[in-house]
């Protein structure tokens, strides 16, 4: 039995779904006229809202049926082979495929959809973000501008009461929070760098993190397809997912001891980078955190790193070397952990080294669980650990 239920959404709860247009519907019929019409009386509408912030405008009702895609033939044409996990995934990705029929009200979906399209691309050179109709903006979203390549002029109103405009760049009205910047040099002052402020910045090739901002948000210069080089300060300690994806001109980056968080997906595609070292501190390499980086030759884990989730270095089809860091004087306090890392790494069949302090080499070359593991075990005066002295374990 079908249940017909009616609720109040946002446009913003819309995106991400998956609307479809029946066949039988009429194709799209609006003109020009008909989409002035709604973007005039959008106009009026937010000139007229005043102080009252609760209203809001309504765009008529939506009426979808929601459809889930019949997979039953698509699982009966598997192999037999196929395994349960990849049997699984492919099943949940079908399975929450879950589709919209719209019955009414395809032509407002269709211009709402047309409209933030357009916009998203910002094809206009010259845009000015808060004009005196818009002083009552209170909050800009991560990744607002994203994709506006284009995008040469910023100005935000003086009568603003969050927001401000410096060089090209949107803050905080203290100055201390970037929210959209598109110049090379950070506004002095800036503290926090919020998610998607440099995203799709093409043009950008250098920039200085300056020292106090403490994460690097998801996004802040995901497609930044120009940069190719970057400071990080020591005070930055997270680097949140997606931070630097798609940054195809990135072939090296100095990531400061100071990080002892990198999220997934914070490197990936970034497709020049060609070697990368964790800093001391980083406890667990995330999902496709350098996936797709297909120029990646070398990689160097410190001992701080205790998980490597899967497909961290997926599509690295350059990696050549991986080198493990221990501290660790005695081959049996490192063990589990070394073992557990080259489990991790058992799906990249590259080329594994291990280094180790200076002057345990003995210990480590002849203990039974390191032996064969390694192209060669490396010892290095710069690892330094707490301990009176190297342990060699008798040959078992």
């Amino acid at each position: 039995m079908v249940t017909n239920s009616t609720s109040l959404k946002a446009i913003n709860e819309l995106l991400g779904l998956k609307f479809y247009i029946p066949s039988y519907q009429r194709g799209y019929r609006w003109t020009k006229i008909q989409v002035e019409d709604l973007l005039n009386d959008l106009d009026e509408f937010k000139k007229n809202i005043g102080a009252k912030s609760s209203d809001f405008y309504c765009l008529q009702p939506l009426v979808v049926k929601e459809t889930i895609p019949d997979t039953s033939a698509f699982f009966e044409a598997l192999p037999k082979e196929e395994s349960d996990m990849a049997l699984q995934v492919t099943r949940d990705a079908i399975s929450n495929n879950t589709r919209w029929e719209v019955i009414d009200g395809q032509q407002r979906l269709t211009t709402i959809f047309i409209i933030l399209s357009y916009l998203s691309n910002c094809q206009e050179k010259d845009i000015t973000c808060f004009d005196r109709n818009l002083d009552n903006v209170t909050e800009i979203r991560c990744c607002a501008f994203n994709r506006c390549d284009n995008l040469t002029s910023i100005i935000v109103s003086k009568n603003n009461l969050e927001y401000k405009s410096d060089n090209n760049c949107i803050l905080t009205k203290d100055g201390k929070t970037l929210v959209l910047c598109r110049n090379h040099n950070i506004p002095d002052g800036v503290t926090c760098i919020i998610g998607g402020a440099f995203s799709g910045y093409s043009s950008l090739e250098s920039i200085v993190i300056p020292d106090g901002v403490n994460t690097i948000a998801e996004c802040a210069f995901m497609g930044c397809t120009g940069l190719k080089s970057i400071v990080i300060p020591d005070s930055v300690t997270k680097i949140e997912g997606w931070a630097f994806d798609g940054c195809t001109s990135l072939q090296s980056i100095v990531i400061p001891d100071s990080v002892t968080e990198i999220e997934e997906w914070a490197f990936s595609d970034c497709t020049s980078l060609q070697s990368i070292v964790i800093p001391d501190g980083v406890k667990t390499i995330e999902y496709s955190v350098f996936s797709g980086c297909t120029s990646l030759e070398s990689i160097v884990i410190p001992d701080s790193v205790i998980a490597i989730d899967e497909w961290a270095f997926r599509y690295c089809y350059s990696l050549q070397s991986i080198t493990i860091v221990t501290q660790e004087k005695d081959p049996d306090l490192s063990r589990e952990m070394i073992e557990h890392l080259l489990q991790a790494l058992s799906e990249y069949p590259k080329e594994i080294y291990l280094k180790i302090p200076i002057g345990c080499e003995d210990a480590y070359r002849h203990h039974p669980a390191f032996k064969g593991k390694f192209v060669e075990i490396i010892s290095d005066k710069q690892i330094l650990k707490n301990a009176k002295k190297c342990v060699r374990k008798p040959n078992i």
